[in-house]
């Protein structure tokens, strides 16, 4: 039996210059975190909790298991025949769980094994902020043609979201995330299209505070969303009529990412096995280093960060 994964690479950036971001440093203070300590209440029944599985080197990356725990409100229900559904009893101390294993190299690119109920980096950089006393933002890494596709959009004319979990809801909410296209009235699953009208200009797009939202989203689209694709006109391309050329970018499903399937961890068969699963991430690392996709990944995300 096997575990379907995306191993997906983020570039890992300083948000203060004069404090650079010491992963060492950040997984020595977590390593050493009391189990009291070890989970980061967010507010609203949004809980983190970080586990190190190595440090790191100079030369080795630092590996960690990134945890959406589960509080009480937000557990998911178990059901039995003739019972029904109810609220998953556990022990005190103890949460239900989604898992990501991470890996942060010291040449500024971070990996995940991606699925749909992962962990998002938004949640390790609050966590280390907190609890590790270091500053770091991950952006995710996008094929150089995607990236150039992102950069060529002159404006946004189309968004496709879905939020399957309803706890990414809650988030999104409490957020105040895209409140002009979520629907005011609540439900379990959200999948929401919406754009300009055939009637509208060829040239005409989204208000330029949705827009800027909706750029702002693609770096931590996968802690909020299941699917996020987003739809405009070209800067520079035309159709053979001379109109300007639709261009379409899925912000999840186009990251740079290498398909892996794991064996899954006989105690615990919804998780791959962690060892095996890192050495994957390392593994595909050399793959992308080799082909120069990495590097060209890195490259495109600069650019695309100034022309931002």
């Amino acid at each position: 039996m096997s575990v379907d994964r995306r191993l997906t690479f983020y570039a890992w950036a300083d948000t203060n210059e004069k404090h650079p971001f010491d992963r060492l440093a950040a997984a020595a203070a977590v390593q050493g975190l009391s189990n009291g300590e070890v989970v980061l209440d967010h507010g609203e029944d949004e809980l983190t909790a970080v586990e190190i599985v190595a440090v790191g080197r100079a030369n080795s990356p630092t590996k960690l298991l990134l945890h959406a725990l589960h509080g009480p409100s937000s557990r998911p229900s178990e059901y039995g025949p003739g019972v029904g559904t109810r609220t998953i009893q556990i022990g005190k101390d103890r949460y239900t769980a989604f898992t990501g294993h991470v890996s942060i190299w010291a040449d500024k690119i971070a990996a995940v094994d991606m699925h749909a109920n992962c962990p998002g980096f938004g949640r390790l950089s609050a966590y280390l902020r907190r609890r590790g006393d270091q500053k770091v933002v991950f952006r995710p890494l996008f094929a150089q043609e995607t990236a150039e596709r992102l950069k060529d959009l002159e404006g946004i004319r189309g968004v496709d979201f879905a939020i399957h979990e309803p706890a990414k809801i809650v988030q999104a909410r409490k957020r105040g995330m895209l409140r002009s296209l979520l629907p005011s009235r609540k439900f379990p699953s959200i999948h929401v299209t919406a754009g300009m009208s055939r009637r509208e200009p060829r040239d005409a797009y989204f208000e330029p505070e949705v827009e800027e939202e909706l750029f702002g989203l693609a770096d931590s689209a996968e802690q909020f969303f299941d699917r996020l694709i987003i739809r405009g006109l070209s800067k520079t391309k035309k159709t053979p009529t001379g109109k300007k050329k639709s261009v379409e970018v899925n912000l999840l499903s186009e990251r740079l990412h290498v398909a892996a399937s794991l064996e899954h961890d006989p105690e615990n068969p919804s998780l791959p096995i962690r060892d095996l699963t890192f050495s994957q991430l390392d593994r595909a690392r050399r793959q992308l280093d080799r082909d120069g996709k990495l590097a060209a990944a890195a490259e495109a995300r600069i650019a695309l960060d100034q022309a931002e």
